[in-house]
Parts: C-alpha cells; sequence; structure tokens
C-alpha cells in the first residue's frame, strides 16, 4: 500500500482496497484507516462506488449475511443488527475490495 499522509481519507481508502488479496470487512477498514466511527467509512464507500464508476476499476461489495438462517441483505452498505427472518444477532458484516 502507498498510503501517506497527504492523502485524504477517501483515496487512502480507495488504495486499501485496490491492494488487498481479498474482500475485507468494515471492522478491518476501521483498524487499518483508525476510524473508530463505522458510519463514516460507510459514506465514504457509497461516495467511492458512485465516483469509482468513471474508472475501470469496479468495487466488490460481499453483503451482510445471517450466520444462523443464511439470510442475505439487499442492502449493501448498511450494517445490520438483526435477521428480519430469525431475529438473530449473529450478521456477518459487509466486505469491500476494489479490482
Amino acid at each position: 500500500m502507498c498510503m501517506n499522509q497527504w492523502q485524504t481519507r477517501r483515496e487512502k481508502l480507495v488504495d486499501l482496497l485496490s491492494n488487498v488479496n481479498r474482500p475485507i470487512d468494515i471492522n478491518q477498514i476501521s483498524e487499518i484507516l483508525e476510524v473508530l466511527d463505522k458510519k463514516i467509512i460507510i459514506n465514504d464507500l457509497e461516495h467511492i462506488d458512485k465516483s469509482i464508476g468513471y474508472s475501470n476499476k469496479k468495487l466488490i461489495v460481499i453483503n451482510p449475511q445471517c450466520k444462523n438462517c443464511g439470510f442475505i441483505f439487499k442492502k449493501k452498505f448498511k450494517i445490520p443488527s438483526k435477521c428480519p427472518r430469525c431475529k438473530k444477532s449473529r450478521i456477518s458484516l459487509p466486505q469491500f475490495q476494489i479490482v
């Protein structure tokens, strides 16, 4: 990764997601970029998803999924707290990568 102190947070996020071998989740992104508020990261990802369409890259998103019943959530930029099907809170976090 070639992140430097002069890059914006979104530039650092694009660099990070472009240089990972597999999709990473919000917690990993938060830890690496040292951004505690995951809503900020989600907001940045939504912006990157819209703006990346002008380049030859693509944001890959693995939607959250219930670890109990397998329900896959449709909203890719949300961090759900409970499964609407089984009402359990064992939910995988969304994962992201730029290819």
